[in-house]
């Protein structure tokens, strides 16, 4: 730090938002990018006729955290005002329990596979996240079907019973559905090689099912696909899950989704890019990386702005109150029972000539569950 912001620090006149960083570090491209985001919203910022509510802002880069240690942490944050995260679901999960209820106040840069309720179900007061959770999928499935699913016609779920999250994504996909007047068969499944795929198949197809959405790991969704096409069967297949496993681009036709992918192919990630260029002459190396710290690092700046304070409750109230946020090109609203935004793009992707190609985009309303 320079000379002027210890005195400030001294003084009381900076607050001090800690940066958790990227897996890759802070050397890594996703790292120098979310620097460079960072150091520019703390100019402008700190430039400005009264800085924030009369305050500089200091965005402080740590160290790396370790799982399995990250509450050892916690006595080294006692006078940050927040705390901003791009380390990922593991380190967000460990910490969201503790400071979600003592502070500093938490934001994920990320989210997606993070709960941000207790075990009651209540949300963390001091915690929040820039995604919507893995429900958000059910959402996008329900619209998908609408669009390409005649009327009435029931779709089949093949569900991980196992595994707690996929089954809560089928559980409320078969509200959803319901609320469109669609039923929704469950068909359990065991994992891959499972032999009741056959006959639970048939008896899918039998009550008029014309989609499979698969609930399960990338296995069996891809064993699911194999006896599909053996058996020269017409149903469509529409992944559940997350969409990095190189063996689902085996799978032609596949339908997945993702809240990711519409800002990878957002254009004004480009404007971005142009803005950190002319202003510190330095390209960056991860325009996605760059434009998510850009949105928390905003999101938070506004917040502190309305509380005008370090309160942690005061500045909880304005997250949720912050208007005028975008993600890239993308507006961006946030729900005081969900303590993310309303609702964001969510891609449906298919799989052809050995990737994940866009096919639409769709606006998406978080659930109020994680």
């Amino acid at each position: 730090m320079s000379q002027d912001q210890q005195t400030g620090l001294k003084e009381g006149w900076i607050w001090i938002v800690s940066v958790l960083p990227p897996a890759g570090g802070w050397e890594s491209d996703e790292g120098q990018s979310i620097s460079l985001a960072l150091s520019i919203l703390e100019k402008e910022t700190n430039e400005s006729a009264r800085g924030l509510a009369g305050y500089d802002v200091l965005f402080v880069k740590e160290s790396p955290l370790e799982v399995g240690k990250t509450t050892e942490r916690l006595g080294e944050w006692s006078n940050r005002v927040a705390l901003l995260s791009f380390s990922g679901d593991h380190v967000d999960k460990e910490l969201i329990p503790q400071v979600g209820v003592m502070g500093p106040l938490f934001l994920s840069a990320f989210g997606e596979g993070v709960s941000l309720r207790d075990t009651t179900g209540k949300v963390y007061p001091y915690a929040f996240a820039l995604d919507l959770p893995l429900s958000y999928r059910a959402g996008a499935l329900a619209q998908y079907g609408e669009k390409t699913l005649s009327k009435g016609v029931p779709v089949a779920q093949f569900v991980d019973g196992l595994d707690p999250v996929l089954s809560m994504c089928a559980d409320l996909y078969a509200a959803l559905a319901d609320q469109r007047g669609r039923s929704s068969l469950f068909l359990g499944k065991r994992g891959a090689g499972d032999n009741g795929y056959q006959m639970e198949c048939q008896e899918a197809i039998q009550g008029g099912a014309k989609a499979f959405i698969l609930w399960l790991d990338a296995l069996s969704v891809t064993d699911i696909y194999r006896q599909r096409h053996q058996r020269g069967e017409a149903f469509a297949l529409w992944y559940g899950g997350e969409p990095i496993d190189r063996e689902l681009l085996r799978c032609t036709g596949l339908i997945a989704v993702s809240q990711k992918r519409p800002l990878e192919e957002d254009p004004y990630l480009a404007v971005l890019e142009r803005k950190i260029w002319q202003i510190t002459r330095k390209h960056i190396p991860d325009r996605v990386a760059a434009a998510r710290a850009w949105t928390s690092g905003m999101w938070l700046l506004s917040a502190l702005q309305r509380a005008g304070t370090s309160s942690p409750d005061v500045i909880a109230k304005g997250m949720t109150d912050v208007e005028g946020i975008t993600l890239g090109k993308e507006p961006l609203r946030f729900n005081s029972l969900t303590h993310r935004p309303e609702e964001r793009q969510v891609a449906i992707m298919k799989v052809e000539n050995n990737r994940f190609q866009t096919i639409a985009v769709l606006k998406v309303r978080g659930a109020n569950a994680d």
